[in-house]
């Protein structure tokens, strides 16, 4: 227990302003008012207001010895009143079972159940234990004053022991992280000298570097799966539920991989049923959907492939418009323009050549274009060089159609440029760097 230091008019005058300022305006009566108005607070056993009048009267007499009388009197209300509380916690403790302490956490965590009058008592005893603790009662002798501290003192220890124990052992279980920290969090409200010197914030630190942890992990799932990588998404919110479960984030984060993942076999399911229906069309566009909703489930599908089919089928059946032509050369180089080199290889090469008329040109420029891009971001081998010579077949069809034909060095790249160069100039097909 804290051992309980001098009382002194200066304290007084700060804790007890709410004091002053509840029974009246003790600043506007004469010295000699606010002494009868404190010594019949003290009879009347009202001994917080008759020590907010006592400390007004101190502010304003003169002499030492008028000092001397009124602090003597603003002590022995003080005195009275600490022993009150003791006896109030003594009262409101009796609502309380043997081992109460446990219960305080019940007082603070909505989600333990506590009989009510239980937790009321509890809380009673709490407040009564803080309100005496702001108190600095001169330390002098007598058997109610002393059995009022201890009550105080031993009251205090048990509730902050209480709430510290459970506080670990929440932080102890993964899935209650966030108890915990509430848990540190009222205990630091409740006494933040013990909070700090007594190890309870060292505590509180390193679960605050985990639950960050977990939410740093967590976030980068979500950027994850703004960018469609629901494979590597999935994988952080695993490293991350292991490290804070509780984080509302990550089951947030689930729940959007879920319903992508229920979007694209929906959509999926609509474009077979397209297919099988005759609706070439409407298939690939409902396969294109999902492959936008879920470029992973895309792959593992084989979505690409049956697109390519599908466009083929459909410019057999149907020889496609100028119009419908130039829709995709324009959805080929936004592709292309856009760092996606494969998707605009994907749209470009289903466009019929023969059918392209004076816009082949532009076809095999786009195409040479998207197959150089390709081979300058693969790393060394035989495939890189397999792309090196379709682009160079088709800058050389394009060439064969117009001659003077030039790319435009606002969407491509100098590297791309030279590879076109070299074809023109003299039809080189020696691999670029």
């Amino acid at each position: 227990m804290r051992r309980l230091g001098t009382w002194t008019a200066a304290f007084l005058a700060c804790f007890l302003l709410s004091g002053l300022c509840a029974a009246g305006q003790p600043q506007s009566l004469t010295l000699k008012d606010l002494q009868e108005q404190a010594d019949d607070f003290a009879r009347d056993g009202a001994y917080k207001e008759a020590v907010a009048y006592y400390t007004a009267a101190l502010k304003k007499s003169g002499s030492s010895k008028e000092k001397s009388r009124i602090l003597k009197k603003m002590r022995q209300a003080g005195k009275r009143w600490y022993i009150r509380i003791g006896e109030q916690i003594e009262r409101a403790r009796s609502g309380l079972p043997q081992g109460y302490g446990e219960l305080y956490p019940a007082a603070i965590l909505p989600h333990v159940d506590a009989p009510t009058s239980q937790t009321a008592a509890l809380e009673k005893v709490i407040q009564l234990c803080r309100q005496a603790r702001s108190l600095d009662i001169e330390n002098q002798k007598g058997k109610d004053l002393e059995r009022a501290k201890g009550t105080v003192g031993s009251e205090w220890s048990k509730i902050l022991d209480s709430l510290w124990r459970a506080a670990a052992e929440y932080g102890q279980n993964r899935n209650q992280l966030d108890l915990s920290a509430q848990a540190y969090g009222h205990l630091n409200q409740l006494d933040g000298d013990f909070f700090t010197t007594h190890g309870p914030k060292a505590e509180y630190d390193r679960l605050l570097d985990r639950i960050s942890l977990g939410q740093g992990l967590a976030d980068e799932a979500v950027s994850l799966i703004d960018a469609k990588e629901h494979s590597q998404a999935a994988s952080k919110l695993d490293e991350a539920e292991k490290i804070y479960p509780d984080n509302p984030n990550v089951q947030q984060a689930r729940a959007r991989i879920e319903a992508e993942e229920s979007q694209y076999g929906n959509l999926k399911s609509e474009g077979e049923a397209a297919q099988k229906a005759g609706d070439l069309k409407l298939a690939l566009s409902k396969f294109d959907e999902a492959r936008k909703v879920h470029p992973d489930f895309a792959a593992r599908d084989s979505l690409a492939a049956e697109m390519r089919r599908l466009r083929h089928q459909i410019a057999q059946a149907e020889p496609p418009s100028a119009k419908a032509i130039l829709a995709e050369l324009q959805e080929g180089l936004s592709a292309l323009v856009g760092g996606d080199p494969h998707r605009a290889i994907e749209v470009l090469q289903a466009i019929p050549a023969a059918a392209a008329g004076e816009m082949e040109v532009h076809l095999q420029a786009y195409l040479g274009a998207a197959y150089s891009a390709v081979h300058l971001s693969s790393p060394q081998g035989a495939e890189r060089d397999q792309w090196l010579k379709k682009a160079e077949a088709c800058f050389r069809q394009m060439l064969s159609l117009r001659s003077d034909h030039q790319l435009s060095s606002r969407l491509f790249s100098p590297a791309i440029q030279e590879i076109l160069e070299r074809i023109r100039t003299d039809g080189s097909t020696n691999p670029s760097g």
